[in-house]
């Protein structure tokens, strides 16, 4: 099972849009996985084959048996299979082999899977080809399976592997067994080869500390054979088989996944642990035999990612959290630019706009032709503001100042950064659109059926063209709901930043709506034509009216020390009036001009105004004006400022404030790794008043007062509380019990 090899169809595109060549994967599984010299010969049997490369060797001891996966032309993949067929003919004896993998033959099987610019079809013609010219030029029985299969009892490998090699003489002498190709000759030397068309299949192993029957009995549980037709196992679309790798000294749940979209690696991987677990046995990796595609390697990262709560943007990242999750790196190093088949298979790179430096790509819409222009601009000025609502997000998720956001902007930044590689993508398919229209164009028109065929193609591609940018902005206005939330809560210092991004948006609407009308003119479907026509007014109206709001939220927001406000000096006022002069007023001013507070707050009957160390450059003066003032002087710090910044003024100042949250929002969680800050001060500064503000409760106090703090500033705690009184006492005592102490132990 180990020994298939799957990969991912890259993305079609059409002919009149990209000149790409036909790309078709050939597998071949040979059965020697033991000598060195014959694995490298086949190797450099397929390499020296002209149209070939090959991307990957495979070779396995305990199955003794190699996989090999190369990619070409349809007719170089038969002539590659066919010349490595031929190398394995002079080299591979059946009759001395042994291994841990079913096999019926030298070459045991060979698929033909479609990759670039092929079909199935494509691939049926490469099997019965190769087959056929195999079977003449080896005389050799050659069986045909999966999409090539001309009789239902042969679509899949183990009906006709069934009894193996050493069946094999008594298989071709049933005529319902007579191979397709070749005669019912049984050639001793050889066996028998099986080639097909197919999708793609992953050879998928996972790794257990167990024996050959335990992990047979779990392979038994999960593949879809089950024990047989009363007992089927729970996977759909997955054969396994439970085997002992020697060189490894480790037992294998060893799989084919058929279909992964219809059961997925991270699934496979899921059941064999549970099954695992129940049996006590430990789980120790998994290995991926040959190549992957890319699209099964993303689904399992949002499997972990969703599982696990994760955040995790970037493509090689999700690539990394797989390899972790999975273990497959357990046996050998994981290298995706190796393993990944599209990694392997790159699309032709010189002709996207979007692979050009930024000041070539500018040169190109410059230059004298019709493309690029206005649509591929459009799609670059739109991805460049999802970018920047992307980046936005990124300035602010993860700052301590805006923890209570993270799960926000989790959710706010995903989709910026999913549009813009959408929107990056378009950026071509503009272009595209255009050159496709301009090939409809110049189409022969001599007779009325080539006008009429060229009529067809114009028109087909005036539809592209228009739903290009239609698709653009469609995606663009998908965007406002979560800008404008952005709006509310991004960091404020990233102001311009969204502002712009809204501006970019629009203009991509904008940009979208005019390249859709011009297009429409030589439309002669009248319905297509007005229904475009008005849903493009309509999305350009939405964009319009988006930005307004978005600019208009952006232009409310200032730059508040904190994003809030309680009671000013007014209220001040008013408290000390009602409750006279014994209560202490301490101010704590969270603003950003605490200069200009200073007198109100003195008038209006504070006692102590403690002002923030970040909101000044230079507290000499402000501590002189508060002092002027007749009020004590505090001086706060957040989180994250040190507290050395702090120390050169605390001879200057009454008491020191040392923030456990964030300033401004209440019901935040206790910072106990400020607790070193107050040690410190309480140790340098012994006499010195210490406040701790934030997150501060009956859970917490112990921790504030054993680090020196002996002012207290609790809210939720006590307003919460059913009794707050007693909380209060308890608070109050734990600091003098702590002050107490410290006065004994000195």
């Amino acid at each position: 099972m180990s020994v298939h090899i799957y990969t991912h169809t890259l993305k079609e595109l059409t002919d009149s849009w990209k000149i790409m060549a036909r790309l078709v994967e050939c597998v071949p599984n040979f059965s020697n996985g033991q000598n060195k010299e014959v694995i490298d010969a086949i190797a450099d049997a397929i390499s020296r084959t002209n149209g070939c490369s090959l991307l990957d060797v495979d070779p396995g001891p305990s199955t003794n048996r190699t996989v090999y996966t190369f990619v070409g032309s349809p007719e170089a993949v038969v002539e590659g299979a066919l010349n490595a067929a031929q190398v394995a003919f002079d080299l591979i004896d059946m009759t001395t082999h042994r291994g841990e993998h079913p096999r019926l033959g030298s070459l045991d099987v060979c698929p033909f899977i479609p990759v670039r610019n092929v079909d199935m079809a494509d691939c049926v013609w490469c099997a019965n080809e190769f087959g056929k010219r195999l079977a003449d030029n080896l005389e050799v029985p050659v069986y045909l399976y999966a999409e090539a299969a001309r009789d239902e009892c042969r679509r899949t490998l183990p009906s006709i592997r069934a009894g193996e090699y050493e069946g094999l003489p008594d298989k071709l002498k049933n005529p319902e067994w007579s191979p397709d190709f070749g005669s019912t000759t049984f050639v001793p030397r050889w066996g028998a080869t099986v080639t097909g068309a197919r999708n793609f299949l992953i050879a998928f192993n996972v790794n257990l500390l167990s024996t050959k029957e335990q992990a047979h009995r779990i392979a038994l549980n999960i593949r879809e054979q089950g024990r047989g037709r009363d007992q089927p196992g729970r996977l759909n679309k997955v054969q396994a088989i439970g085997w002992y790798l020697e060189e490894a000294n480790i037992a294998q749940v060893s799989t084919n996944l058929l279909d992964f979209e219809v059961t997925a690696l991270h699934t496979v991987f899921e059941e064999v642990c549970k099954d695992a677990k129940d049996l006590d046995l430990p789980v120790v990796g998994s290995q991926i035999v040959g190549l992957v595609p890319l699209k099964s390697i993303m689904a399992a990262a949002e499997f972990y990612i969703k599982k696990e709560n994760l955040f995790i943007l970037e493509e090689e990242h999700k690539v990394r959290l797989v390899i972790s999750r999975l273990g497959l790196d357990s046996l050998a190093p994981f290298n995706a630019k190796e393993r990944i088949i599209e990694y392997m298979v790159q699309e032709e790179q010189e002709s996207r706009l979007v692979s050009l430096p930024l000041r070539e790509f500018i040169k190109n819409v410059g230059a004298r032709s019709a493309a690029p222009g206005g649509g591929s601009v459009t799609a670059a000025v739109a991805a460049m503001g999802a970018a920047l609502g992307s980046m936005v997000g990124l300035m602010t998720y993860g700052k301590r100042q805006f923890d209570h956001l993270d799960g926000s902007m989790r959710k706010l930044i995903t989709p910026f950064h999913r549009t813009m590689n959408e929107l990056i993508t378009m950026v071509d398919d503009d272009s595209n659109a255009f050159n496709s229209y301009m090939a409809a164009l110049k189409m022969p028109k001599s007779t009325s059926a080539e006008r009429e065929r060229r009529e067809a193609a114009m028109q087909d591609g005036l539809k592209t063209a228009i739903n290009v940018p239609l698709a653009l902005a469609e995606k663009v206005n998908s965007l406002w709901p979560v800008l404008k939330e952005m709006a509310t809560c991004g960091n404020l210092a990233c102001k311009s930043d969204l502002q712009v991004a809204a501006k970019a948006l629009e203009l991509g609407v904008f940009g979208a709506h005019y390249n859709i009308i011009i297009n429409l003119k030589d439309m002669k479907d009248q319905d297509f034509s007005t229904k475009a026509r008005a849903r493009a007014l309509d999305l350009l109206e939405e964009a319009r009216r988006n930005t307004v709001q978005v600019l208009e939220l952006m232009d409310k927001r200032k730059e508040h020390f904190v994003p809030n406000i309680t009671f000013g000096h007014p209220v001040v006022e008013c408290l000390r009036k009602e409750l006279g002069q014994e209560p202490f007023f301490d101010m704590h001013m969270m603003v950003s001009k605490p200069e200009q507070w200073v007198k109100p707050m003195a008038v209006a009957g504070a006692n102590q105004y403690t002002f923030h160390l970040e909101a000044t450059n230079n507290p000499g003066p402000l501590i002189k004006d508060i002092r002027e003032n007749c009020m004590k002087v505090g001086l706060a710090i957040k989180p994250g400022t040190t507290v050395e910044d702090l120390a050169p003024w605390a001879n200057q100042i009454d008491m020191a404030l040392v923030m456990t949250v964030e300033p401004g929002f209440g019901g935040q969680k206790f910072m106990g790794d400020m607790m070193s800050k107050v040690h410190w001060l309480r140790t340098q500064f012994p006499s010195l008043d210490i406040e701790v503000d934030g997150g501060v409760g009956p859970d917490t106090i112990q921790k504030c007062a054993e680090a020196g703090a002996n002012m207290i500033v609790s809210g939720s705690a006590v307003m919460k509380s059913d009794d707050p009184r007693s909380v209060i006492n308890l608070l109050r005592n734990v600091c003098v019990e702590a002050m107490q102490k410290r006065c004994l132990d000195r």
